[in-house]
């Protein structure tokens, strides 16, 4: 497609908004006058020259609806033109006018709440001031704004329109420029946001839950709508539905499906990248094999797409964690913890206890050949404690009543001891106080360890997410 055809789309498909929201900054520039009976101007109340004329909390409300705007807006449409402008898809335009008056109708509705309970909220403002500066209360009064001055300070607009080359080749030349580089545009905002994403959702995490492909489908679904600004748009967007088709959908998301996530994250991260993956597909490579290509410069050697045939994934759940699920849930008898909850627990149960096993097993392999390198450090302890050099016999027997003595060692016989120890034979089918043909779990394990995995413990959610999927910005608001 040319140049020309790609404009002529962008203008044919297009739509232009506009949105803007004023917000009073309950302050009033100082005055000579207002030093008149004063010498001291306290600092915890004047700022930058500025007098409060009234509670800045007022306008919390309104900060939160510009906040959803411009979510919204950015979530659907791209920088064009100007900074205040932004190109949204004329096919959209139904769903954007509806949204948009949704927003009109809370200001609307802010508006009248405020009016209701505006001069309530300064009076009680006016006697927290007074307990600690009762001389500036007279010149806040002076200056303060009534219900309905502060009222015309708060305004909110939007607008959409359809663009129109003018048909002047001289007054149309930045129109045709805009819509050749409106794509590089949207890829860049996609990098910000993916960067964004990365630091708040995968780096340095070995798990993520589900929430955190939120960030990543909001990043494709407007890929998606604004396609039609350029060719290599929905490539990427196809590279975004094949890694996300192959992710389990229960269970926490790590191993080889994280990597994948994380490498399609680095990816999006990089606007130059995006161009060029796009330009590969519509010259006639794979998706697939595009993204599979990009994983291997992160180590991830492995195609997903000979991992998607398992239903949930080895790594996501194994049996091990299947059984560590059950017993969290059993021990939930009022049924209060969620399924993110339980887990959460079951997998941290489950580590727990192959890190035990593990470790036990790796305790036995380094148990057999031990009595030879011992023998040398007898002999040395021998010589220092007599002065003489102790006979072979005497210095084999050492190491080998060393370990019979840590075995026999006596374990508390309590309730949370036979506790602990069903816990492991339900996890893992063996008596842990014998050798039931299981060579890798300990005789005697340690009993702190069952006690911390049989607690309680609050989860934190790492992957907890704004409502709406973008970072704000002040570029769209005059």
């Amino acid at each position: 497609m040319s140049t020309n055809n790609m404009n002529s789309v962008v203008i044919d498909e297009g739509l232009a908004l506009i949105t803007a929201m004023r917000i009073w900054t309950a302050k009033a520039a100082l005055r000579a006058e207002d030093f008149s009976d004063t010498s001291a101007i306290p600092v915890d109340l004047i700022e930058l020259g500025n007098l409060p004329v009234g509670d800045a909390k007022l306008m919390d409300p309104f900060r939160a609806l510009k906040q959803r705007v411009k979510r919204y807006v950015n979530s659907i449409s791209v920088e064009f033109l100007h900074p205040k402008l932004r190109l949204g898809s004329k096919a959209m335009a139904d769903e954007i006018i509806k949204q948009m008056q949704e927003f009109e109708k809370d200001f609307e509705s802010l508006l009248l709440d405020l009016q209701n309970r505006y001069d309530t909220e300064q009076e009680a403002w006016l006697k927290k001031i007074e307990g600690k500066h009762p001389h500036w209360v007279g010149i806040i009064r002076q200056r303060m704004l009534s219900a309905a001055q502060v009222l015309n300070r708060l305004a909110f607009s939007w607008s959409c329109t359809q663009l129109q080359p003018t048909g002047v080749e001289a007054m149309d030349k930045g129109l045709e420029q805009e819509t050749a580089r409106v794509g590089g545009t949207l890829f860049e905002e996609v990098a910000k946001d993916a960067a964004e994403t990365w630091k708040k959702s995968f780096q340095g995490k070995s798990e993520v839950t589900h929430k955190a492909l939120n960030r990543i489908k909001a990043m494709r679904d407007k890929l998606k709508a604004l396609s039609f600004t350029d060719r290599r748009v929905r490539p990427i967007a196809k590279i975004i539905d094949t890694t996300l088709g192959q992710i389990p959908s229960e269970g926490l998301i790590k191993g080889t499906y994280l990597q994948a996530l994380q490498s399609l994250v680095l990816m999006l991260r990089d606007p130059d990248v995006l161009a060029d993956h796009g330009q590969a597909i519509i010259d006639g490579t794979d998706p697939k094999d595009v993204m599979n290509n990009w994983n291997k410069t992160f180590g991830l050697d492995t195609p997903l797409e000979s991992q998607a045939t398992l239903p949930t994934g080895e790594e996501v759940e194994d049996e091990t964690e299947k059984k560590a699920k059950k017993l969290v849930k059993s021990r939930d008898k009022k049924g209060k913890k969620t399924d993110k909850q339980v887990q959460i627990e079951s997998s941290k149960l489950a580590a727990e206890v192959k890190a035990i096993a593990k470790a036990s097993a790796d305790e036995k392999d380094s148990e057999k050949p031990e009595p030879e390198p011992k023998a040398p450090k007898a002999k040395k302890a021998k010589k220092s404690a007599s002065g003489k050099k102790a006979k072979a016999p005497k210095v084999k027997a050492e190491p080998e009543s060393a370990p019979e003595q840590q075995e026999e060692a006596p374990v508390a016989d309590t309730g949370e001891q036979e506790r602990a120890d069903d816990d492991f034979e339900l996890i893992f089918g063996v008596d842990p106080t014998t050798n039931n043909g299981n060579a890798s779990v300990s005789d005697s394990e340690p009993k702190e360890v069952f006690e911390a995995l049989d607690g309680d413990e609050e989860e934190e959610d790492p992957d907890a997410l704004p409502s709406l999927p973008f970072e704000d910005g002040d570029s769209i608001f005059f």
